[in-house]
Formats: structure tokens, C-alpha cells, sequence
């Protein structure tokens, strides 16, 4: 992996004491933080014309997915010209974000490091 061309963008969120000090969970809280890794992906983005993927989850619907696309796009002028939930099990990007994301958990849960193989590949890690 660390051969591969790529950009890790990541939030992670104290669900039971984030920024505004109200616990936000479920459904709230994958938007949150959708949109947080999706307004920070755009920065660094090589081109204006876009694709971006979702694992197939039933945290968020696909009406709701492309408005948050759309509003965060349209304030940088990108133009994404696919927005579709994919199955992880089908898309090998989605299977390297399942693999980044479990590595991200296991640091701040478990202290475990094998996060840090893919530092150089990391471009924005905000923790709220």
C-alpha cells in the first residue's frame, strides 16, 4: 500500500463529548462526520472533476449523500460527476478505506500503531 498514490483524509469524533459538548450518535454522527472528510478531501483534490464513492451502509440515504457532495463541492468549484454507495466487496478503493478506517479505530481504541506504516500518505487527521 504505501507504494500506491494516494491521500488519507480522516476525522475521528468523541461521540459522548464532542466540539459542542452534546453526545451525538448514529445517524448524526456518520453525517457529521461524512461531511467533515469530505469538505477536507476536496482540498486536496488533483483535478476538479471528480468521483466519489460511499461503502453501502444505511447510515445516510443517497438523496442525502449527493446534497452533502453538492454543498461541499459547489463552495470550491469542484464538479463531481459520479456520487454513488458502493459495495466494499466489489470496489477495491472502498476496500482500502475499510482497511485505513479499522487501522485509525485500533489506534485510538487500542493504542495500536499500524496506522502510522501510512503517515506519509496522511493529509489531514482532525480529531474533534
Amino acid at each position: 500500500m504505501s507504494a500506491l498514490k494516494f491521500r488519507i483524509v480522516y476525522c475521528t469524533v468523541n461521540k459522548n463529548n464532542p466540539d459542542d459538548h452534546r453526545p451525538i450518535y448514529g445517524n448524526d454522527l456518520y453525517e457529521k462526520v461524512l461531511r467533515q472528510v469530505i469538505h477536507d478531501a476536496i482540498d486536496y483534490l488533483p483535478c476538479k472533476d471528480v468521483n466519489i464513492y460511499l461503502d453501502s451502509c444505511s447510515f445516510i440515504t443517497m438523496d442525502r449523500f449527493r446534497q452533502i457532495v453538492s454543498e461541499e463541492a459547489s463552495t470550491r468549484n469542484i464538479n463531481p460527476k459520479k456520487v454513488h454507495k458502493v459495495s466494499s466487496q466489489q470496489n477495491k478503493c472502498i476496500q482500502l478505506v475499510d482497511f485505513i478506517a479499522g487501522a485509525v479505530r485500533s489506534y485510538y481504541e487500542y493504542s495500536d500503531n499500524s496506522i502510522s506504516k501510512l503517515d506519509e500518505k496522511i493529509s489531514v487527521a482532525r480529531r474533534h
